[in-house]
């Protein structure tokens, strides 16, 4: 679609400008797969709906000559405190995927999560790109593969896992099955090497969902044995899926080094509340030292600027991500997070902030005027 970046740039002039154009390129269902949510939609909505309602003060007159927006992980630094989120199956948007983004992210100085349902292996996305990684874990229903799929990420050189929680069932949007899209056949690369277990057979008392895929599901019990192992092996441990602050505590006591406050995209529990509602209870849940990240519902810059606001300390990109890697693959993943970061700083600069710690010391009112 661009033959260089300089026609890219005339073309993009916002993050969300990818979406529109993501459209005009992406198979119809496959575009209804990657922007649509569960059910009815109504998380997808809210997500989008609770950054839209937060306004900002502007106040201009504050010295920010010095500014920047790096952020500080242990002993990696950020350009800006955005991390790729796991995307599963980037392949149907682009021949390189997942490696593509592991290149963008690099050159911008910033992070990728990359999914276990990744289109390349882990290895192969390792060796395509040197910056910071972590690993997604979905809980496979035989532990030992968890743990072999750890000890690769370990051994492939990715810094931390990322254990998804909140996304035991789900479907595919009503959109998209209406149009007709199916998720690939084929087993994911990464889980090639392991053998299926036998289907769980159902009475015809029992249901499929809490006698079936339930029975399989991760639990607090098997989450710690995750948990555990990742440490041993040196790895962080961040646990993804996180809205209620309650389970915000129980798992910063079991030793979670992060949490990130999601609702999955508006992809799983239909009505759930959104992450920017929950993030400011988590925070005061967990205090000021954990490190708290956010993803769903960020759309811009100036989304980012609110959820730092709001408690994070940094926030993932999902959709955006997709939607730049099918229209230009590296290039315009790597031209998201370029704009993404100038949208943060214009924000910043225009709000008073010279860097994240002032935006973390802005209070809230009750409207959630910043």
């Amino acid at each position: 679609m661009f033959e260089d970046y300089a026609q890219l740039q005339s073309h993009v002039l916002c993050a969300q400008d990818f979406e529109v154009l993501a459209q005009t390129k992406i198979d119809d269902a496959l575009f209804a797969y990657l922007s649509g949510g569960s059910g009815q939609e109504h998380s997808l909505k809210r997500n989008l709906d609770a950054f839209n309602e937060m306004t900002l003060t502007p106040n201009s007159l504050e010295n920010v000559a010095d500014g920047n927006s790096h952020w500080h992980y242990q002993e990696q630094r950020f350009s800006a405190p955005i991390i790729l989120a796991p995307v599963a199956h980037q392949t149907l948007l682009h021949a390189d995927g997942e490696r593509a983004c592991a290149q963008a992210a690099e050159a911008l100085e910033q992070g990728m999560v990359l999914s276990t349902l990744s289109g390349y292996s882990l290895e192969d996305v390792a060796d395509a790109a040197n910056g910071w990684k972590a690993f997604q874990l979905y809980a496979q229903p035989r532990q030992q593969d968890s743990f072999d799929l750890i000890h690769r990420a370990h051994q492939a050189g990715y810094q931390a896992v990322v254990i998804t929680v909140d996304a035991p069932v789900q479907q595919v949007s009503l959109q998209a099955r209406h149009l007709g899209f199916k998720l690939p056949p084929e087993k994911p690369i990464n889980l090639r090497p392991y053998d299926d277990l036998p289907t769980p057979k159902i009475k015809p008392d029992e249901s499929y969902i809490f006698q079936g895929i339930m029975a399989q599901a991760l639990n607090w019990k098997t989450l710690q044995n995750l948990m555990d192992y990742s440490r041993q092996l040196g790895l962080k441990v961040w646990v993804k899926g996180v809205l209620d602050p309650k389970q915000a505590q129980k798992l910063q006591t079991m030793g979670a080094d992060a949490l990130i406050v999601s609702n999955h995209g508006g992809r799983a529990l239909d009505s759930a509340i959104s992450s920017l509602e929950a993030l400011p209870t988590i925070r005061q849940s967990v205090g000021p030292e954990m490190t708290l990240l956010l993803d769903s519902g960020i759309r811009s810059g100036q989304d980012i600027f609110k959820a730092l606001a709001s408690g994070a300390d940094a926030v993932l990109v999902g959709r955006l991500q997709a939607y730049a890697l099918g229209v230009a693959g590296a290039l315009g993943v790597a031209h998201l997070l370029k704009l993404l970061t100038e949208e943060l700083q214009l924000t910043m600069a225009l709000c008073g902030c010279s860097n994240l710690q002032d935006i973390r010391m802005i209070n809230l009112g009750d409207n959630n005027d910043v």
